[in-house]
């Protein structure tokens, strides 16, 4: 079967979220249902002229089209497990300490949802430390040798460097939105996006000084991508790993202590990020998302969308 994880609230910065973390896990039981709500999302996203979807992103009304289309695919044999912990869990820690936190508390959760399945498939969107932008930002420029040679070859299509310098800024403005304006190296990159001259130096003029502008901001947009790929080929694999095997050491501690004697579980773990539209990722972004704002929602404005899938989830509250 297959399996999506994801997460809400700031597990990147520990001491900054005020509220509660969330790791969500969804499996829909019939594969027939993630792709009809696969065709039903690629149909809204057209309509509204969206690239991605992220449910932080959404307007209001967007979000609970959403929702009635998550809800319309949760069959009788649907499950979805939220667990949400206080942020005192993270106080005190490093980042990486935060990443064995998150690793322990998704392992946990994984292996409950998967406990007697004998193939398992994971996709998870879980962010670990070396993913975060900020981090991206800082190992900008620290390329090996045999990427900077690459990298100094490359050079962002005109026609698309808008775009993906717009792009950019909407991933960056959300970290500055999660761990804080006014960190030092994050400021500074997304200032040397912008230009740092009146109007957009990507959409007007055509002297020295902007055709200047563009080309180090292309340079810019590069770096980052490149700086992001190197930390993603150190990462994920590493960790996609260490995942792998903190969910079948769980999974055998049960298993040893139930008595059960079949053969350990086959399991897959791939890593998706919400750009790459895998309806069951979008889908448990939204209930995390959901269930996240829970505590700012009074209850009696809830929409009957928003009623129905809060009816259909298990929820459960964690001290530590």
């Amino acid at each position: 079967m297959d399996y999506f994880f994801d997460e809400s609230g700031n597990w990147q910065e520990p001491g900054r979220e005020r509220r509660r973390l969330l790791i969500g896990g969804l499996l829909f039981g019939d594969p027939d249902l993630e792709r009809s709500l696969g065709r039903e999302l690629d149909i809204f996203m057209a309509r509204e002229n969206l690239e991605q979807l992220h449910a932080t992103d959404l307007t209001p009304a967007r979000r609970e089209r959403c929702y009635r289309l998550v809800l319309e695919h949760l069959g009788e044999e649907s499950r979805v497990l939220v667990r949400s912990w206080p942020p005192s869990i993270l106080r005190s820690r490093s980042r990486s300490d935060a990443d064995e936190v998150y690793l322990e508390r998704a392992a946990a959760l994984a292996r409950v949802m998967l406990l007697g399945d004998p193939q398992a498939r994971i996709y998870y969107d879980l962010k670990f430390y070396y993913a975060y932008p900020l981090n991206v930002v800082k190992q900008v420029g620290k390329l090996p040798w045999y990427l900077k040679r690459a990298r100094d070859r490359f050079v962002v299509n005109p026609r698309e460097l808008a775009r993906e310098r717009d792009r950019l800024l909407e991933r960056l403005e959300r970290e500055r939105e999660k761990v804080g304006r006014g960190r030092p190296g994050l400021e500074e990159f997304v200032a040397g996006l912008v230009g740092g001259v009146e109007g957009d130096p990507l959409e007007s003029g055509f002297d020295e000084r902007v055709v200047e502008l563009r080309r180090r901001i292309g340079e810019r947009v590069a770096d980052y991508y490149w700086s992001e790929l190197w930390q993603q080929f150190r990462g994920q694999d590493r960790m996609r790993e260490r995942f792998r095997e903190r969910i079948l050491s769980e999974l055998a501690r049960v298993r040893d202590r139930l008595g059960m004697e079949d053969e350990p579980p086959s399991l897959e773990i791939h890593f998706l990020g919400k750009q790459e539209n895998r309806p069951g990722i979008l889908a448990v972004d939204l209930i995390c998302n959901l269930v996240y704002r829970l505590r700012e929602t009074d209850a009696e404005a809830l929409s009957p969308a928003e009623r129905g899938i809060l009816d259909r989830i298990e929820l459960e509250e964690h001290d530590r």
